[in-house]
């Protein structure tokens, strides 16, 4: 049940992987509302009626997944760890890739200007096809 929460109350639930989630409302009402709406949610997933939402990954973990499975078999491969260490980690590492849409890209691209164009090429490539290929 909702218990209180300094200001607000909080809702309790355990998620489709066994671990415990909490979140805070304002209001009870709120707070057991939501907690009905988790639990309902996990009986559906674990009962094969709704699928688990996808795990939420950061732009660190698309670039460290590129650099194990595909440099490795790109003949441009040192090139593309060393854009990705060099340009793209520094400004996009910690972000979800939820978070990341295209006109984080294009504002970032449009500051890069006084980069070569194979350089700048190469950043939109890897941006597009590792955020295609990632699972």
């Amino acid at each position: 049940m909702a218990s209180k929460h300094y200001t607000g109350y909080r809702a309790r639930w355990t998620d489709e992987n066994g671990e415990r989630q909490s979140a805070t409302f304002p209001e009870k009402a709120s707070a057991k509302l939501q907690e009905r709406l988790k639990k309902a949610e996990v009986a559906e997933i674990k009962h094969g009626l709704r699928t688990p939402a996808a795990p939420k990954k950061t732009f660190e973990e698309l670039c460290a997944y590129w650099v194990r499975y595909k440099v490795p078999r790109k003949r441009s491969g040192r090139d593309d760890a060393s854009i990705i260490r060099n340009h793209l980690l520094p400004s996009f590492a910690a972000r979800g890739l939820t978070e990341l849409g295209e006109q984080d890209f294009d504002g970032y691209l449009a500051e890069r200007g006084h980069l070569s164009e194979k350089t700048l090429y190469t950043l939109r490539a890897l941006i597009r096809l590792g955020r295609t290929f990632y699972p």
